[in-house]
């Protein structure tokens, strides 16, 4: 193994003129929308390093970030400089190899992680839910606890696709039909019962909703039924869940049904 040290892996401001992907092959393609989506929100701290190699020729071939690269390009023109890492790699193997490293070394945060980073950073929607959710008793977290919620993506595709106040109301009467209990905040019961309030919340009369459901189903069973139903009828567990909810509680009414609307 070569010396770990500042002279082996020195850094420099480097012209984009002179940065180039040389190797195409050695990385993945690039995508002009990447590009644009880091020109529309280019934030210098969030910029890094460019990982480069220096070619026996003089010439510099992109390792990894050719979409800053470009993005910078697009912003400031080709006499910008960037900084730059520069590994040895005088061959497109050895290029490809330290881009696989890059790239597939780097552990993902958990959803649960990145949205709490996210409501750290002061993000909108991350932030509104996260209030929402504390305001009706739950937390935010992977601890399999009593109140824990860690159903993340399914709160924020809730809130992206229905509001804040579907997000609430769907948490508030699952409390209200199971308590705390930590099965009943899973992601399809959460999806299936914001779909559910998106189109009937003023149809419903909550009481009987909560009492009716937690008389046939345990959340566990509700899952275990909805996934038995999505075999049968298709779709995901989540509309699953909302035909389910809707069968219990229109079960016993002769008026006052509740009518499932065709996806």
């Amino acid at each position: 193994m070569r010396e770990f040290s500042e002279q082996n892996f020195a850094s420099q401001w480097i012209p984009v003129s002179d940065l180039q992907v040389v190797w195409q092959e050695a990385q993945r393609a690039r995508d002009e929308r990447h590009v644009a989506q880091i020109v529309n929100d280019f934030d210098p701290d969030f910029f890094g390093t460019v990982t480069i190699a220096h070619l026996p020729d003089g010439s510099y071939h992109v390792v990894d970030g050719q979409h800053r690269v470009e993005a910078v390009r697009k912003i400031f023109g080709d006499k910008e400089r960037v900084p730059c890492v520069v590994v040895r790699a005088a061959t497109k193997k050895r290029a490809a190899e330290i881009w696989a490293a890059i790239n597939g070394n780097r552990s993902k945060p958990s959803p649960v992680g990145r949205f709490l980073v996210d409501v750290t950073a002061g993000k909108a929607a991350e932030t509104e839910i996260s209030k929402t959710v504390n305001s009706l008793g739950y937390r935010i977290s992977t601890s399999p606890s009593v109140g824990n919620i860690r159903a993340v993506s399914a709160l924020v595709a809730v809130h992206r696709q229905h509001g804040i106040d579907v997000v609430r109301g769907s948490l508030a009467l699952i409390q209200q039909t199971w308590g705390m209990d930590i099965t009943a905040t899973e992601a399809s019961i959460i999806r299936g019962m914001a779909a559910l309030l998106a189109e009937h919340a003023t149809d419903i009369n909550q009481q009987r909703f909560a009492k009716t459901l937690a008389k046939k189903y345990t959340p566990l069973r509700l899952i275990g039924s909805a996934k038995a139903a999505r075999e049968m009828f298709g779709g995901n567990t989540a509309e699953a869940v909302k035909r389910l909810l809707i069968e219990a509680y229109n079960s016993g009414l002769a008026s006052g049904r509740l009518e499932r609307k065709a996806a």
